[in-house]
């Protein structure tokens, strides 16, 4: 036997292993352990057959769903899995899936080197690299999956392997997008880049916010530069809405012209300058309260257009407003546009979650926060309510397409969100995979989006 220590309700390391970004995320489970190797995951997964033991796997826990880095009955915290190496010639870094991205991107600073990673410095490596990969480099090397080197992974066979292209090439296939459906992951090696002093910041806009979409439907109409992004939200309370502006630029100056239409807003405060990457990625986290709880969910979107921007904005403050009178303790509605140009989608190498240049939708994106958990099932369905007029109201715009037609990024999906609208036409293969490595049907026990 190797030194596996549970650890009980109530303890300090209980309450690290439960513990979510959104409470509403988190679930008591019946005791929780630390692995620290691959041979005590092995161990686990034997204990797991033995019993039929439900069962859930945490990187960070900045999931949006509870039952599916949380459950009731064993939590598997991957925190122990914190080690980082960089290739001699500079041009991987292998990440252990108990890191956040203020920590990969720390390490890697002094090397003038960056990866495909989180925006938020408190994100996980483990659940952003196994799900889709938005970033602030998406639009100039694609998203976080599309730039995976190896991953090593207990299969639920028990098989401890290392994939990649040249080595079990199906399972490291299946890893970009299909998160804890075959196996646990322990590490993966990411592809670096070069990276200098950077331009960006954010601006909070108040009072009328129609310079701001104005700014936003010229930009998104502009040939898209790889080197820039952009997020615009909208940010509503109890029917009144502020806008929030994040602009992020790899190099020290963006084109003339590119962002002045944001910067130049008369109702706008905040920052925006050349600093390093990791300045700017810690200047925009906001920490969460104690409390917290919030929940996301997407909308695939074609074309930012004016119409639906002003949409996502009325859309937000009217859920505000419901959100308001039927919750006890529900805060913020967010709404956030993001465009992506079509070359961020070309990097793609078949992975489980389809995207492609033929089909290069964004995603809306919207979140509730709020903090009494009696209010967890009303809030939920409000924000499916929510994302759900964006889409229909995309469809009829004719820059969105029904179900079986798009596929929606699983870590911006409702637990609701049927597979099939996941991973679409790949779910043969995925399944067919599951079966090899999974004999036993032990994923069957832990949550997630199950192939």
């Amino acid at each position: 036997m190797l030194n596996l220590k549970p650890a009980d309700a109530g303890s300090v390391q209980y309450e690290h292993d439960i513990s979510h970004w959104s409470n509403a995320s988190s679930l008591p489970s019946l005791c929780s352990v630390q692995p620290d190797s691959p041979q005590e995951i092995q161990q686990l997964f034997s204990i797991i057959k033995a019993t039929r033991t439900p069962w859930a796997v945490k990187g960070l826990g900045h999931c949006n769903n509870n039952n599916m880095s949380s459950t009731y009955g064993l939590q598997i915290d991957m925190s122990q899995f914190s080690q980082i190496v960089l290739s001699e010639d500079k041009k991987s870094l292998k990440v252990g899936t108990g890191l956040n991205w203020g920590q990969v991107y720390g390490y890697l600073a002094p090397h003038g080197l960056i990866v495909v990673g989180g925006r938020s410095p408190t994100v996980g490596a483990a659940g952003l690299l196994l799900s889709s990969g938005y970033a602030w480099l998406t639009n100039e090397y694609g998203f976080a999956i599309d730039n995976t080197l190896e991953a090593d992974i207990v299969l639920p066979n028990g098989t401890f392997t290392t994939v990649s292209e040249n080595h079990g090439a199906d399972i490291f296939r299946a890893l970009q997008g299909g998160l804890n459906n075959f196996g646990i992951v322990t590490s993966l090696t990411l592809k670096t880049f070069p990276i200098g002093q950077v331009w960006g910041g954010s601006l909070q806009v108040t009072g009328d916010l129609t310079a701001m979409i104005d700014a936003a439907v010229e930009y998104s109409a502009k040939p898209s530069v790889p080197e820039a992004t952009l997020a615009v939200e909208f940010l509503a309370v109890n029917g009144t809405a502020t806008g929030l502006i994040i602009m992020f630029y790899d190099g020290p100056t963006p084109p003339p012209g590119l962002f002045d239409a944001f910067v130049n807003l008369p109702n706008s405060s905040g920052s925006v300058k050349t600093q390093s990457f990791i300045d700017f990625v810690q200047a925009g986290e906001v920490a969460a309260a104690p409390d917290n709880r919030a929940t996301w969910y997407s909308a695939p979107i074609l074309t930012w257009t004016r119409e639906i921007i002003e949409y996502i904005g009325e859309q937000a403050v009217e859920t505000s407003i419901k959100v308001a009178q039927q919750s006890r303790s529900g805060t913020l509605v967010s709404g956030n546009i993001e465009p992506f140009g079509t070359q961020a989608y070309s990097f793609s190498r078949g992975s489980a979650w389809p995207h492609d240049t033929a089909h290069p939708y964004n995603t809306f994106n919207g979140l509730v926060m709020w903090s009494d958990p009696r209010d967890d099932k009303i809030l939920f369905d409000l924000t499916i309510e929510y994302h759900t007029k964006i889409w229909e109201k995309a469809i009829e715009l004719g820059i969105s397409r029904p179900k079986g037609e798009v596929f929606f990024p699983p870590n911006y999906s409702q637990g609701i969100t049927p597979v099939e609208q996941i991973y679409g036409p790949n779910l043969g293969w995925l399944r067919e995979l599951k079966k090899k490595v999974d004999p036993w049907n032990l994923i069957s026990l832990t949550g997630g989006f199950k192939i």
